[in-house]
């Protein structure tokens, strides 16, 4: 069946070509020689590399769609496509390989999260004198913006600092997406996928389509809550009480996004905690 379909689509191209061809003045004593390539088969990216076709995968572009002028993003979906594939040729499993990558990338963003949990710690410590600053200049709201500035400045601290772990995960987040959204390789690919019950997934048997059971968006959720419990306060305590409320936001954004993108940002919460106790242990035995 398959050999039929080749075929004709086969000849449904060559139809089209003799029906567009330009005609061609040929003389008596001229020899002219013509070639097409036709590709038939699954759109992986190694396979049409191979022919010079890898630009009929279309990764999108930035910030509008690239027909309308914005930035092709092959730059950013080909190479976490390629590293998905070749860590999946050693491991077996697309899950297992975004595993790897998040663990990875954690690992090379370790000296960032660091940063960030420190810079957040020295404003928890200041929170007094900011109060105290609120308390002071709270008819004179740009006065107090420069009064808190300052001291910011005093102690060495970046109030944004906090922001530098999930920043740098951005690009690799949606290069994930990417990946997930046009490649072939990773449509179907499984993660403990036990099985099919009344036409349901059980559980990830698809890492480029959403979660049917919807366990992993609730797990995401629950480990971002976790996280948001054990990262030092600073601020407004109104802020403290919005940045609680994020993963209940995130968790229904994730609902139907690729469970792939699902599984990254998930262990990537978990590593985010675990590195959070191994960064309060000194703090503990301190205490003791």
């Amino acid at each position: 069946m398959s050999a039929i379909i080749s075929f004709t689509v086969f000849l449904i191209a060559l139809l089209i070509l003799m029906a567009t061809r330009t005609p061609v003045a040929v003389a008596l004593s001229m020899v002219t020689v013509a070639g097409v390539t036709i590709f038939v088969g699954p759109k992986e990216y190694d396979r049409l590399k191979a022919f010079g076709l890898e630009g009929a995968i279309n990764f999108g572009g930035f910030p509008v769609p690239r027909q309308w002028g914005g930035l092709p993003m092959e730059w950013l979906g080909v190479p976490i496509l390629l590293i998905l594939t070749w860590v999946y040729r050693h491991v077996g499993n697309y899950g297992a390989a975004i595993i790897l990558l998040t663990v990875v990338s954690k690992v090379l963003f370790y000296p960032l999260t660091v940063k960030s949990m420190r810079s957040m710690k020295a404003m928890q410590a200041l929170q007094p004198q900011i109060n105290a600053l609120r308390n002071k200049y709270k008819s004179d709201p740009q006065r107090l913006q420069r009064e808190t500035m300052e001291l910011y400045r005093q102690h060495k601290v970046n109030p944004m600092g906090g922001c530098l772990p999930m920043v740098a995960q951005i690009p690799i987040f949606y290069a994930l997406y990417l990946a997930l959204s046009v490649s072939v390789e990773l449509q179907n690919a499984t993660f403990l996928c036990i099985g099919h019950l009344f036409g349901l997934h059980l559980w990830i048997c698809d890492l480029a389509s959403h979660d049917p059971t919807y366990i992993l968006p609730i797990l995401m959720g629950v480990t971002m809550f976790v996280q948001q419990k054990m990262t030092p306060t600073a601020g407004d305590p109104r802020q403290a009480k919005m940045m609680l409320v994020m993963p209940f936001i995130f968790t229904f954004m994730f609902l139907n996004l690729p469970a792939g993108l699902v599984l990254y940002w998930t262990v990537s919460n978990v590593l985010q905690i675990l590195q959070q106790k191994v960064m309060d242990r000194p703090k503990a035995r301190a205490a003791h």
